[in-house]
């Protein structure tokens, strides 16, 4: 678990491909010149961007309203994104699904999610987390799910899980995961 004992940071692993601002400034070192980025809350009014980067990044296309839902639905989503200042770009986005029961019923969901929710006053899960492709490996998705991680350490009760889906092949991203304390808890089909 995270160093905080607050939650109970989980993976999944999938074989295939499933289906208050807050601002901070930080610099990335890329291939060339240093990425000044900046982090807020996403809303409503950046639905647009938010379905255009995603659907350049992510392998399948999403309908609108997934889009609409993540930004214009704070009840439900909390959802980050990067930009990248000197271009006053969104280069990247990650989503946090609450409280999965609130949203979804448990007789949907597998086996091994049923396993992860044991227990746990309140399950909130990573959605999406993606980045534009120029601005890969420098570090941006991890800033990304600290701050989610961080958002969701001081809304949930104690003891809570947070937990998402990867793709085997997607090396990078698990190796990014375990580093940030998630275990894997199984593998879908």
């Amino acid at each position: 678990s995270l160093s905080s004992g607050r939650l109970s940071p989980q993976w999944i692993s999938r074989r295939r491909s499933m289906h208050s601002p807050m601002q901070q400034a930080s610099n990335f070192a890329g291939a060339g010149q240093p990425t000044l980025v900046t982090y807020r809350i996403l809303t409503e009014d950046d639905f647009v961007t938010v379905k255009e980067l995603g659907n350049r990044c992510l392998p399948q296309r999403y309908h609108d309203d997934y889009w609409l839902g993540l930004v214009a639905s704070p009840e439900t989503y909390t959802t980050f994104g990067i930009f990248d200042v000197y271009h006053d770009q969104l280069i990247g986005v990650a989503s946090v699904l609450m409280d999965v029961r609130e949203y979804t019923s448990v007789e949907y969901l597998s086996e091994v999610e049923k396993s992860v929710m044991l227990g746990a006053p309140q399950v909130c899960y990573i959605c999406t987390l993606f980045i534009a492709h120029a601005s890969r490996s420098q570090g941006l998705g991890r800033g990304l799910l600290l701050r989610c991680i961080e958002h969701v350490r001081t809304t949930v009760p104690r003891g809570s899980v947070i937990y998402l889906h990867v793709q085997l092949s997607n090396l990078p991203a698990i190796a990014m995961y375990a580093n940030l304390g998630f275990q894997q808890a199984g593998m879908l089909p």
